[in-house]
């Protein structure tokens, strides 16, 4: 998957891959066993449990225009958001959005918010 993975992002300048992987490498180091899959269509990095969407928690999408990564969260609303990170207006949908992760207490409010959704998502 690294290879997929790594020609998605080439389509995105060199700082917003960076944070991506770096926004991956979050996501592995709280959930190794998470199936990672990209859909180019949905411009997403996507992490679950299951085949396709079945069990996602997370999704890692680059915005090339703004500079930033935005974390989503398919069952966002559900989740307690207690750093009060959380972005969005849909039905379920939450997302964070991503500049830096050089903040540690702001990657420590990310970590939690991963942790529970793969908690709910965990079969």
């Amino acid at each position: 998957m690294e290879i997929e993975v790594r020609e998605f992002l080439d389509n995105y300048p060199a700082p917003v891959q960076d944070l991506a992987l770096a926004v991956r490498a979050l996501v592995f180091d709280l959930v190794p066993e998470a199936r990672e899959r990209v859909y180019t269509g949905w411009r997403i990095i996507s992490f679950s449990f299951g085949g396709g969407t079945d069990g996602q928690f997370c999704a890692v999408q680059p915005n090339k225009g703004a500079g930033r990564v935005n974390l989503h969260f398919p069952a966002g609303i559900d989740l307690a958001d207690p750093g009060h990170l959380l972005e969005g207006d849909g039905k379920r949908m939450r997302h964070i959005k991503i500049t830096s992760l050089a903040d540690e207490h702001f990657v420590e409010r990310i970590q939690v918010l991963i942790t529970e959704a793969a908690a709910k998502e965990r079969p």
